[in-house]
């Protein structure tokens, strides 16, 4: 009925001798070990690539209106935010952009 966090941490104590500053590295060492299982379990699922897809068609949207402000890409270098109806392609390019990242999570979803 232990809680092996705990066996672990009085381990970690007795090797480091006690005190405020022990304690501190003992929950700190045993601590990290449920984050990185978090982000483990994170990586290896479909929500990464959703949020990253999406971050792309974010990025493009933000420098299509940095462009259009006149803070981003100079002329006469091409750019969506400098063109009269750039619209339609960062509508294609999100759609398209999300499309692939659905398919994409949906091929690499764990089965079960």
């Amino acid at each position: 009925m232990t809680d092996p966090r705990i066996v672990l941490m009085i381990v970690i104590v007795a090797i480091l001798g006690t005190g405020t500053i022990s304690i501190i590295y003992a929950i700190w060492l045993v601590g990290w070990i449920a984050c990185a299982r978090i982000v483990r379990s994170e990586t290896m699922v479909a929500v990464v690539i959703i949020y990253s897809i999406a971050d792309i068609v974010l990025n493009i949207l933000t420098a299509a209106s940095l462009s259009f402000l006149g803070v981003g890409v100079q002329p006469p270098n091409p750019e969506w935010g400098l063109m009269t109806y750039p619209g339609f392609a960062v509508l294609i390019t999100g759609a398209a952009s999300g499309l692939i990242g659905d398919g994409l999570a949906r091929a690499l979803r764990p089965k079960g």
